[in-house]
């Protein structure tokens, strides 16, 4: 550095000031040093602004430094003023970047939100078709098994006739039906009773005794009333097995 400045007497003292701003802003007498003499981590070169070499009083190095100050004192205004400017510049299109991706990210949110939401209702829908589609494919069935109940009871016999069964089935709505048979009509014949009414809207089900309990299913309809235990009289209820 003292052969780049030329120093030929000792005690030395240089001001020196980065090139750029020297450049930028002008610096009175300040000369650029020849030698590549670098800045800290290699930046840009440097200015010499003032050398002074030899012994000097303090006053005269005060007074030296002193009209450095003054001389370049709006050089280095100038040059924080442009530095503070950059630096708000740098802030502010910080601030605009991070408001962009918050905003962006926002929008991808409430994208991901109406997606959910028009995915949620598509479902909705869905589950809504088959359901009704279940219901009208039940309904079908009903009044087909309604039909074919109908045309499967027995005749009713009369109250005074010989080996008569009464029965009352108690259906899921409330709805109490009474009956009478024949005790050698089969269990068969009151599934068909059961299944003509009109007020039985279950799908599956089967008829169920109280006391004792006792589940009446496919393997007992060719029982007779009087072998299932059902005469003279008996009171079942229909358990639905519709989900």
């Amino acid at each position: 550095l003292a052969r780049s400045l030329g120093v030929t007497r000792y005690p030395a003292i240089a001001v020196l000031t980065s090139e750029s701003i020297v450049r930028d802003y002008g610096g009175g007498g300040a000369g650029v040093l020849q030698g590549g003499v670098q800045g800290h981590g290699g930046g840009s070169g440097m200015a010499l602004v003032v050398l002074s070499q030899g012994e000097v009083s303090a006053e005269a190095l005060t007074s030296l430094l002193r009209g450095v100050v003054e001389e370049s004192g709006a050089m280095l205004v100038a040059a924080r003023a442009e530095q503070q400017e950059r630096e708000n510049s740098r802030r502010i299109r910080e601030e605009q970047e991070r408001d962009f991706a918050a905003a962006l990210e926002e929008d991808r949110r409430r994208d991901r939100e109406r997606q959910a939401v028009a995915e949620e209702e598509r479902r909705a829908e869905e589950e809504e078709e088959r359901r009704a589609r279940r219901e009208e494919e039940k309904r079908i069935e009903v009044e087909r098994r309604r039909s074919r109940g109908s045309a499967g009871v027995p005749l009713e016999p009369g109250k005074a006739e010989e080996g008569v069964c009464v029965v009352m089935v108690r259906l899921p709505c409330g709805t109490r039906r009474q009956r009478r048979f024949r005790e050698s009509d089969v269990v068969g014949a009151l599934y068909h009773y059961v299944d003509s009414l009109e007020e039985n809207t279950a799908g599956a089900y089967k008829l169920v005794t109280n006391f004792p309990t006792r589940v009446f299913g496919q393997e007992d309809k060719e029982l007779t009333l009087k072998e299932a235990g059902l005469a003279p009289q008996a009171a079942l209820f229909l358990q639905s097995e519709d989900d």
